[in-house]
C-alpha cells in the first residue's frame, strides 16, 4: 500500500512545518510505504529562480504594455523600476536562494562588495540605513529583502494573494460558502501558472509507478488552504476519484481542526473524501480500518 504525503505553499521556509513527517513515520510503523514532500519550499524554487523570474517579468511587461496603449507614461515608478533590474535579479537570485538555505556561505562575502545589485523598496532602503556599505554579517538581511521585494512586485502586478510564508489567507475565511473559495482558486495566478504545472509534473511522475492508494495533504493554517486544494483537485485529475478506483484523499491540519469542525457547506468534498482532525493519528487510522480492513497492509 503506498501513501503520498504533502505539505502545500506556503509555510514558514526557515521552519517547515513537521506534520506530513510524523504521520509518514506512523504510516511506515503499519507496514506502509509513505513518503512526503514539501511543497511549499519545491514552489518557493521554482518561482524564485532565473527561469521563474523570467516567466513573471515577461509577464508583467505584458501587462504594462497593455495598461500603458493609449495613455500617456508619467513618472518611473515602482513597476518601472522593478522591470530595469530584471537582468540584475536574473544573475542574482539562483545563488541568493542558495545561500538563504544554507548551501552558499560565501556569497556573503560577494553582497557585501557588489557593486551592481537589484535596489527594489526594502533593498535600498536597507542599504541606505547602513550608508550603501554593509557587512558580510548582515548579507543574509540584504539576501531576504531582495527576495521580499520581488514578493511585493509579484503580489502587485500579478496576484494579490501572495506572500511567501503564506497564500491567501482572505478566502480561507470565506468557508461557510465554498463557492467563493473555488472562484478565488480559479482566478489565482501563482495556483494557475506556478503551482498547477508543477503539481502535473509531479504527480504524473508518481503515476508511472504504483499509483498511490492514499493522499495526506496537511493544512496547518489559512494560508495554506489554496495550495492544499489545488494539490487535490490535480491529483484527482490525474488519477481519478473514488468512484474511478482513486486514491483516497485526506486534508489534515491545525485548519481543519479549528475553522472545520463547524462545517456545514459540503463543497470541500468535491477535493477530498475525509477530512482529519486533531493529531491525525486516530482520524487516520479510522479512515484506514474503514477503507481497507482495522490494519491496512498488515491485516
Amino acid at each position: 500500500m503506498k501513501a503520498i504525503l504533502v505539505q502545500p505553499p506556503f509555510v514558514q521556509l526557515n521552519a517547515p512545518y513537521p506534520a506530513v513527517h510524523y504521520l509518514e513515520t506512523f504510516l511506515r510503523g503499519r507496514g506502509w510505504e509513505a513518503r512526503a514532500f514539501d511543497h511549499s519550499i519545491a514552489l518557493y524554487r521554482r518561482v524564485f529562480s532565473r527561469r521563474g523570474l523570467k516567466a513573471i517579468f515577461s509577464r508583467v511587461r505584458e501587462l504594462d504594455d497593455s495598461r500603458a496603449a493609449g495613455t500617456a507614461r508619467g513618472e518611473p515608478g515602482e513597476f518601472e523600476l522593478m522591470l530595469s533590474y530584471q537582468p540584475v535579479y536574473e544573475a542574482w537570485i539562483d545563488d541568493i536562494c542558495a545561500f538563504l538555505s544554507g548551501r552558499d556561505p560565501a556569497l556573503a562575502h560577494r553582497l557585501a562588495s557588489a557593486v551592481e545589485l537589484p535596489r527594489g523598496p526594502r533593498a535600498q532602503a536597507f542599504l541606505a540605513e547602513r550608508g550603501e556599505r554593509i557587512s558580510s554579517e548582515e548579507a543574509r538581511g540584504l539576501a531576504t529583502r531582495i527576495l521580499d521585494d520581488l514578493g511585493d512586485f509579484i503580489a502587485a502586478a500579478l496576484d494579490p494573494d501572495f506572500g511567501t510564508v503564506r497564500y491567501a489567507e482572505r478566502i480561507a475565511s470565506s468557508r461557510a460558502d465554498f463557492d467563493s473559495i473555488r472562484s478565488a482558486l480559479d482566478g489565482s495566478w501563482i495556483m494557475r501558472e506556478c503551482y498547477r504545472p508543477f503539481l502535473d509534473d509531479f504527480w504524473r511522475a508518481e503515476a508511472r509507478g504504483a499509483a498511490p492508494d492514499l493522499i495526506l495533504i496537511s493544512i496547518p493554517f489559512p494560508g495554506c488552504l489554496a495550495g492544499a486544494l489545488e494539490c487535490a483537485r490535480s491529483a484527482r485529475r490525474i488519477f481519478g476519484g473514488r468512484s474511478e478506483s482513486g486514491p483516497v484523499i485526506v486534508l489534515g491540519g491545525g485548519y481543519i481542526s479549528t475553522e472545520l469542525r463547524d462545517l456545514r457547506d459540503t463543497g470541500i468534498f468535491d477535493f477530498c473524501d475525509y477530512l482529519a482532525f486533531d493529531a491525525g493519528y486516530g482520524s487516520l487510522a479510522s479512515i484506514i480500518a474503514k477503507e481497507w480492513g482495522e490494519r491496512g497492509p498488515e491485516a
